[in-house]
């Protein structure tokens, strides 16, 4: 029964990540053209294998699984909406912010607040930086980071975020040293953010 679980939880989140990549040409310029199919189908296959291994984890309620799954497909979206078109959707995240918040809320009823205090710490953060450094980081980054700290709490989002701005780093000095980027050049940052989120929020 978990094996054939696990199958169709994959099947679904192939479905939905085949989705979330023409959702994600939605929010481009209407000359832009749909990814081409090798990336459409890396980005299901990516989504169906993340959907499966959440279905095979022991311990999760079908709350902790539903806030798992809606994580990464809000995660996927973001991430290719910010590597094509380097924006990140307000109308995106205004709709995931009271779902996976609550989603949370449910499966930790005293941590409202924290959740509260983690998104606006989470958005000050980030806006900070952003008002000095917007070549480094945008207000996308900035709200980005509140909702994931709302949706997750202080303790994921805070090693969420560490595990992703190593992995941010660590692609950078990769670039450079292979001669794609030259100093000064940007990344987009909420593909590394949703990955430390999710690595975090997966395991723990």
């Amino acid at each position: 029964m978990e094996m054939w679980g696990a199958i169709g939880a994959g099947v679904l989140g192939t479905a939905a990540g085949w989705y979330v990549c023409g959702l994600a040409c939605r929010f481009g310029p209407s000359a832009f053209r749909a990814p081409a199919l090798f990336c459409r189908l890396v980005v299901s296959l990516l989504c169906g294998t993340l959907f499966a291994v959440v279905r095979m984890q022991d311990g999760r309620d079908i709350t902790e699984q539903l806030s798992a799954l809606l994580l990464i497909v809000f995660s996927l979206l973001v991430s290719l909406t910010d590597v094509l078109f380097r924006r990140i959707p307000n109308a995106v995240l205004l709709a995931a912010l009271p779902v996976l918040s609550a989603l949370h809320w449910l499966k930790h009823p005293d941590a409202w607040l924290s959740s509260l205090l983690a998104g606006g710490f989470g958005l000050l953060l980030f806006g900070t930086i952003s008002a000095v450094r917007p070549d480094v980081v945008g207000m996308g980054d900035a709200k980005l980071a509140g909702v994931l700290a709302a949706a997750v709490g202080w303790r994921t989002f805070a090693a969420g975020l560490t595990v992703g701005s190593a992995l941010a780093l660590a692609a950078g000095v990769l670039m450079l040293l292979d001669g794609q980027a030259r100093r000064g050049a940007s990344l987009p940052f909420a593909p590394f953010l949703c990955a430390g989120i999710l690595a975090v929020h997966m395991l723990s």
